[in-house]
């Protein structure tokens, strides 16, 4: 136990707070990184389950998150960034035509395990107050909303877009649970003293952060006046270490303390075992403030900071997709880290025309060939002429991406005439039952006779008979298509299904539920 005096004249105002820790950003992240990069997701995985309304309809998504990482301002910034990988992720949109009975899904949307996909949170510095609890989380707490997005960890471009529901989702909940987690790196058993209940906010300070720290059962200390950068004036620290603990002596335990103590409670933002303490220094007789000094441990064990070697996946968005023919083109993102061109051509019949554009492609649907419709007697909606059609009324287009060994599919369902039709789910004896209805003249709803339907699987491996659906074992989804026969209208409908990516049940009171 170190209790020596080091009598170095040194003069530091805590301004009525706890603490001051104040710590090299640059050094921060860099560890941060490191330690992330070395195991990556081996826990605090959090699962999300949300819809996302919209005008037209719903998008529901389905998410697991990896750990978190943090990105602490550098320079002028005044922001953290929180970075999440997406362990998994699935969105399912669902869109509900005017008048419409049912909701038709619309798209689907499907990373695959091991990517480097994430989501990014940021949210500045005064919009958030810190909390710890002994041998607990620390836990960032939000008085305001944050931006989200969605790219490649490690990569250039935010989809903001694509991080809106995620935005809209953080911001409904309730003040309490707009929350950052940092999750412990290891349990902590020295330090007690210094750690116990603590509140905290972080302030930007010339290339460094400072953390004020007070009891959670004391009121605040007070700021420094900003200069006109807007940042902390705060005294310049030595940029040789990895931060200083500033604190009132005579908080310190009459039996002394353990370097040990200032280690553990730098896992507040540090990963543990990357620092290391490097002495106390004491104010001259009467100065009530002391520093404590922490370094970077250079020196690991063998497996310290092993990277896994795991080859990253890719996914191409859209994985199956609706869209009529003659419709604007339809934009497909390939999500890789492979900085190599990949390619975009057509695995099944060329049905319009692909556009590449390095990562993305437009795929542009080939005309309706000026489709006539008509006013079928038996539903309101206007049904297509047989003797117009020039192709069958729904085209399967199968667009392969991605790179020799690793090629990718997207699925593009394309409508060359309106359907007329819908499905009404149920789950029967544990399958899927598949109800082909219509509305008539007269209004309600009118099931298709049995010896008047033609059912068809256009894509994926499952199979339907008299309307009950049995799931492949080698495709994520079907499409199934269904015709109500009849000599002069084209009378149909289309779904895709996405079983067995979800249960039959869970697609039902999905499609159902909003």
């Amino acid at each position: 136990m170190d209790t020596g005096i080091d009598e170095a004249g040194q003069h530091y105002d805590l301004r009525g707070w706890r603490m001051h820790f104040v710590f090299n950003v640059e050094k921060l992240n860099a560890l941060l990184l490191r330690y992330y990069e070395s195991r990556p997701d081996s826990a605090n995985n959090d699962a999300l389950d949300f819809v996302h309304q919209r005008p037209s309809g719903w998008l529901r998504i389905c998410c697991v998150l990896g750990s978190p990482l943090l990105e602490f301002p550098t320079g002028n910034g005044d922001s953290i960034n929180v970075t999440r990988r997406f362990v998994s992720y699935t969105s399912y949109e669902f869109q509900r035509a005017s008048g419409a009975n049912q909701a038709e899904l619309f798209e689907v949307v499907a990373g695959s395990r091991n990517e480097r996909m994430a989501l990014f949170q940021t949210f500045k510095l005064d919009q958030c107050v810190g909390t710890y609890k002994y041998n607990d989380n620390a836990v960032f707490t939000l008085t305001e909303g944050s931006d989200f997005s969605v790219g490649l960890l490690g990569g250039q471009g935010r989809d903001t877009e694509a991080g809106l529901p995620f935005k809209i989702r953080f911001a409904n909940l309730p003040a309490g649970e707009k929350n950052v987690v940092l999750p412990k790196t290891a349990d902590v058993s020295y330090g007690r003293w210094l750690m116990q209940d603590l509140r905290f906010h972080l302030r930007s300070v010339e290339g460094q952060l400072v953390m004020y720290i007070a009891s959670s059962d004391e009121a605040n200390g007070s700021f420094p006046g900003s200069r006109n950068t807007g940042r902390d004036e705060v005294s310049v620290t030595d940029e040789s270490l990895l931060g200083q603990c500033y604190l009132d002596v005579r908080n310190i335990p009459e039996a002394g303390y353990y370097g040990l103590d200032f280690e553990h409670f730098a896992q507040i933002l540090f990963p543990r075992g990357y620092v290391k303490f490097a002495g106390m220094i004491w104010g001259a007789p009467g100065n009530t403030v002391a520093e404590a000094r922490l370094v970077d441990l250079q020196v690991k064990g063998a497996d310290a900071f092993a990277t896994e070697n795991a080859a990253y996946s890719s996914h191409v968005n859209p994985l199956v997709r609706i869209v009529p023919a003659g419709s604007v083109g339809q934009r497909l993102v390939l999500n890789t880290v492979n900085l190599g061109t990949p390619v975009w051509q057509f695995a099944s019949e060329t049905i319009g025309q692909l556009v590449p554009d390095g990562r993305t492609c437009t795929y542009v649907p080939q005309g309706d060939g000026d489709v006539i419709y008509g006013e079928s007697p038996l539903t309101r909606k206007d049904a297509a002429l047989h003797t117009s059609l020039k192709r069958n009324p729904v085209d399967i287009v199968r667009i392969i991406t991605g790179f020799t060994l690793l090629p990718y599919y997207s699925t593009i369902v394309v409508l060359n005439a309106k359907p007329t039709h819908y499905f009404k789910l149920a789950i029967v004896g544990g399958k899927l039952q598949m109800t082909f209805c219509y509305e008539p003249w007269g209004g309600g709803e009118t099931v298709v006779a049995p010896e008047l339907t033609d059912w068809k699987v256009l894509a994926g491996d499952g199979k339907v008979s008299d309307g009950i659906f049995t799931p492949g074992v080698i495709n994520r989804f079907s499409v199934v298509q269904a015709i109500h026969r009849d000599p002069i209208y084209m009378q149909f409908a289309v779904i895709i299904i996405p079983v067995p990516m979800l249960t039959a049940a869970e697609f039902v009171a999905m499609r159902n539920g909003g």
